[in-house]
C-alpha cells in the first residue's frame, strides 16, 4: 500500500455542509477500500475560470493509504459524482505523518482589487484586455507598413541613382539593369 494526497475540489456551498462533503469522499474511498488518513477542509477560492457554471469552489484535502491499482476507480468515482468538480490525486510519500494527521489550512486572502484577472474578464472594465489586442495588432501593422515605405524609397532612390547616367548607355529609367538593345527594337 502506498501514501496517496487527494485535493477534491467541490462548489463553494459544501463548505457549509462539511459533514455531507465528508461522507461522499469517504463513500468515494470506501469503494477503492482506501484506509482513509485524515480529511480537512483546506480552503474555499475563486477558481481561475469557471467549471461546470461554477466560479468559486471549496477545496478539501485527505490524505489515504490504497493500493496504487485503486487510484484509476477513485478517479472514476468522482468524475461520476455529481458533487465532486475536480480531484488532484499524487503520491504523499514524502509527507511527514505530523502533516498528515493535522494537514494545514490555506490563508483566504481578502478580496482585493486585482482578484479580477488578468485578461479584461471583469464587465466593470469593459473588456479593455481586446482593445490592448486590437492596438497591439494595430501597432504591429503600422511598424510593418512602415518598413515596406522606408524599404520602397530605397528603391526609388536607387532607382533615380541608375536613371541618372548618361542618357545614350542603354539603360531603361523604368527598371535597373534594363537593357533596351536586348528588348527587341523594332528599328531594324
Amino acid at each position: 500500500m502506498r501514501t496517496y494526497e487527494g485535493l477534491f475540489l467541490f462548489e463553494a456551498g459544501a463548505a457549509g455542509r462539511f459533514d455531507e462533503t465528508r461522507a461522499e469522499i469517504e463513500r468515494i474511498l470506501q469503494r477503492a477500500k482506501a484506509e482513509v488518513i485524515s480529511i480537512k477542509q483546506w480552503a474555499e477560492r475563486r477558481l481561475a475560470f469557471p467549471i461546470s457554471r461554477h466560479k468559486r469552489g471549496c477545496y478539501v484535502l485527505s490524505y489515504f493509504r490504497t493500493e496504487p491499482e485503486a487510484i484509476a476507480g477513485i478517479e472514476r468515482d468522482a468524475q461520476l459524482s455529481e458533487q465532486v468538480l475536480r480531484l488532484l490525486v499524487r503520491r504523499a510519500d514524502d509527507v511527514p505523518a505530523e502533516v498528515m494527521a493535522d494537514p494545514p489550512v490555506a490563508v483566504e486572502a481578502p478580496p482585493s482589487g486585482r482578484d479580477r484577472g488578468r485578461r479584461g474578464d471583469d464587465d466593470r472594465r469593459g473588456g479593455r484586455g481586446r482593445d490592448r489586442d486590437r492596438d497591439r495588432d494595430r501597432d504591429r501593422d503600422r511598424d510593418r507598413d512602415r518598413g515596406r515605405d522606408s524599404r520602397r524609397r530605397a528603391r526609388e532612390e536607387s532607382d533615380k541613382g541608375a536613371a541618372g547616367g548618361c542618357a545614350g548607355d542603354g539603360e531603361s529609367g523604368d527598371r535597373p539593369g534594363a537593357d533596351s538593345s536586348k528588348q527587341g527594337d523594332d528599328r531594324g
